[in-house]
């Protein structure tokens, strides 16, 4: 797999500068706390957006990098059984 050849904005340069991508960051939202009709909400909110596109895409999670040593420590102990 090929490294990204350029990123300019919200152009992404693929392949080559003849090969553009539009680039477009959502927020983030935390699906496993969510309700099932929440769930099924959010799945049809893409799912709206991908329609109204009336293009090729693709939605893609892109997961950040994170120095677990920053998190902040448990103010108490798991309790039994916990992990």
């Amino acid at each position: 797999m090929q490294p990204l050849t350029w990123v300019s904005g919200n152009v992404v340069y693929a392949r080559g500068m003849d090969d553009p991508w539009a680039v477009f960051r959502l927020p983030g939202r935390n699906y496993a706390l969510r309700t099932l009709t929440d769930r099924l909400d959010l799945v049809e909110q893409v799912a709206s957006l991908v329609r109204e596109v009336e293009a090729d895409v693709q939605v893609l999670r892109v997961a950040r990098w994170w120095d677990a040593g920053r998190m902040p420590r448990p103010t108490r102990r798991p309790r039994p059984g916990w992990g």
